[in-house]
């Protein structure tokens, strides 16, 4: 059940955010992830080599809650040219869908900046289940209807909308378990509370220790570091591809200046080859656009995700 919140009335229509001696102060990056975890990982990389070339630290400073929007809310009532978003899908794409009331708008609120990152889920199970491959998970959900659990990191999720993707696709039905992060869901998978969890990066390792089994990757390709994972087109599913991304977004009013030279600085990172190895450490791929390209691919999101949000947003 979502908790609805009160809208507030922020102070949005304040000057442009300009300042000639921008930045002039260390500057915040809020992650709307918990510590540790891939996401919150591909922040610090990316704030630790951000810091030198605008001129200050860069600090990260975690928000979680309510699938990222406690985070955005936040750095829309900043609004102070110093702090900035580091978020995935849901806030800035489909949240005005999925929650009656936001403290924020995602399409009035929000700039999209730059965009650094992106990483496929996997869909893990117990790895005492029989299941070898998304098909074997499908005809046992086909067998029994919403008796098959699933973790996610929260309603409104990346990994949530890929599992919902999923039994519109595959026309089954699954037991959502929503919880506040990535990590407590793997940490369930683990101890066999848990049927099925959609993870990140961050459950490669059980997956090659073989403490999970992989049954699909949802990217266009596999991952690396568990080659011998397919993905879902290869099992049978064309263009089931549903990606985590991540990006840097600031309040609708943020000066083109100030947008430009952060943009400039992450295209910069994303184009160094120890930031792209350190993704790639967590099954991550650097990658960028600038702030009118990101705004195009989110529009684009939108439209994808719009109908599977709507799927079952009526029932929350």
């Amino acid at each position: 059940m979502i908790r609805r919140r009160t809208a507030l009335l922020l102070p949005l229509a304040a000057p442009a955010l300009a300042q000639p001696e921008w930045p002039n102060r260390s500057i915040r990056l809020i992650a709307t992830f918990e510590p540790g975890g891939g996401a919150d990982q591909s922040a610090r990389a990316l704030a630790a080599m951000l810091g030198p070339l605008l001129g200050q630290t860069v600090v990260v400073e975690n928000r979680t809650g309510a699938a990222g929007n406690i985070g955005a809310e936040a750095m829309v009532r900043a609004n102070d040219g110093h702090t900035f978003l580091y978020v995935s899908t849901g806030p800035i794409t489909y949240h005005h869908l999925l929650f009656r009331t936001l403290p924020f708008d995602p399409l009035r609120d929000l700039l999209p900046i730059a965009f650094s990152a992106h990483s496929p889920n996997i869909i893990g199970a117990r790895a005492d289940l029989p299941w070898r491959g998304i098909n074997d998970l499908v005809a046992a959900a086909r067998r029994t209807p919403g008796a098959i659990n699933y973790g996610s990191a929260g309603i409104g999720t990346t990994q949530h909308l890929t599992m919902e993707l999923l039994q519109a696709r595959a026309n089954i039905e699954l037991t959502h378990i929503p919880y506040r992060g990535g990590a407590a869901s793997l940490r369930d998978l683990l101890g066999g509370r848990l049927e099925l969890a959609v993870l990140t990066g961050s459950g490669a390792a059980p997956i090659r220790e073989g403490r999970v089994t992989a049954l699909a990757v949802t990217g266009s390709g596999r991952i690396p570091v568990i080659p011998d994972v397919p993905n879902m087109i290869e099992q049978g599913f064309p263009d089931f591809i549903a990606t985590a991304w991540y990006g840097v977004v600031g309040p609708a009013n943020t000066s083109g200046e100030i947008v430009r030279r952060v943009s400039d600085a992450i295209t910069r990172v994303t184009q160094d080859e120890i930031f792209n190895a350190r993704m790639r450490d967590i099954t991550f791929e650097a990658a960028t656009m600038d702030s009118a390209a990101f705004s195009r691919f989110i529009a684009a999101e939108r439209t994808k995700w719009e109908p599977i949000v709507r799927r079952f947003a009526g029932s929350l």
